[in-house]
């Protein structure tokens, strides 16, 4: 199927009809694609775009001016919870941090119960970064290791053996800074990231997170209105994700948005009234019925 490109005659005003589509991650809405994540979900237009052989509209546009979101998805997930550690002895240890929302107190506390014996750790109040210690044989932090800006440092990080070393940056347990919704239509928007599982090249609204843990997200604008690549549409797919390209774990909570779509026309096109359909019928480009055999 080939698409149209915006040809605008520029002398003539073109007239624009608007459609809305209000969605949600409920699956009383769409096909989850990654269960209680809830952040992928393939919605069925059934025929709600279908323009291709209107040969009055030009083009059309999408924009996504009002969006809901929960702030449920955990501090420390499963895309952050890995700590790599070398040790001097040629011993690689991998740990595994439960996912959930820490603070720098609790994130101790759980560094102590799993990495006991090993590595010393302490927080600097004043710094607010964390200070580890290598006991038994120096240590290395690893490059590999994903909790790296969780805790403040960044590529290898060598511990030697019984100094007290702070870590270069300060330690992050802030919620995730914004959310960048993304859809399979358009490919305009980009975050200029390249990791994660994701195509991150098709935002359609980035939301800034302004939220608390746990509390509600709510965002409107009119300030992104992007080109469709068809005129026809028979689903589509959201994905929300951070900016590692990552899909965010709503652990259960459903968001809520709009999908707006203007469709530019040159003109509207009208219904024949009926006495000109029966004079067309009347024609002599109608097929004699003995035509038909």
């Amino acid at each position: 199927m080939t698409s149209k490109l915006p040809i605008v005659d520029t002398t003539q005003p073109l007239i624009r009809d608007t459609k809305i589509l209000n969605l949600s991650t409920q699956a009383s809405s769409g096909n989850l694609l990654n269960g209680d994540m809830k952040s992928k979900v393939s919605y069925n237009l059934r025929g709600f775009i279908d323009y291709e052989t209107d040969e009055t509209v030009e083009y059309i546009s999408v924009s996504m001016p009002y969006v809901v979101l929960c702030n449920s998805n955990y501090i420390i997930n499963a895309n952050n919870n890995r700590l790599v550690v070398y040790r001097a002895n040629n011993q690689t240890l991998t740990y595994t941090f439960p996912v959930g929302n820490y603070t720098a107190t609790t994130f101790m506390t759980q560094f102590a119960n799993l990495v006991s014996g090993i590595i010393t750790i302490n927080y600097n109040t004043l710094t607010s970064k964390y200070v580890l210690t290598a006991n038994t044989y120096a240590a290395t932090l690893k490059a590999s290791s994903t909790i790296d800006y969780i805790m403040g440092f960044s590529g290898d990080t060598s511990l030697p053996l019984g100094v007290a070393t702070q870590l270069a940056r300060c330690a992050n347990f802030l919620p995730t800074p914004r959310y960048n919704i993304c859809c399979d239509i358009l490919n305009n928007g980009l975050t200029l990231s390249t990791t994660g599982n994701e195509n991150n090249s098709i935002v359609l609204a980035s939301v800034p997170n302004n939220s608390k843990n746990n509390n509600l997200i709510v965002f409107e604008s009119d300030m992104n209105e992007f080109i469709l690549k068809t005129l026809t549409l028979n689903t589509i797919t959201i994905s929300i994700l951070d900016d590692n390209g990552d899909l965010i774990d709503f652990n259960g909570i459903s968001s809520y948005f709009q999908l707006r779509f203007q469709i530019f026309r040159r003109q509207i096109p009208k219904v024949l009234p009926f006495h000109q359909i029966l004079d067309l019928a009347n024609t002599s480009d109608i097929l004699e019925p003995e035509e038909y055999f």
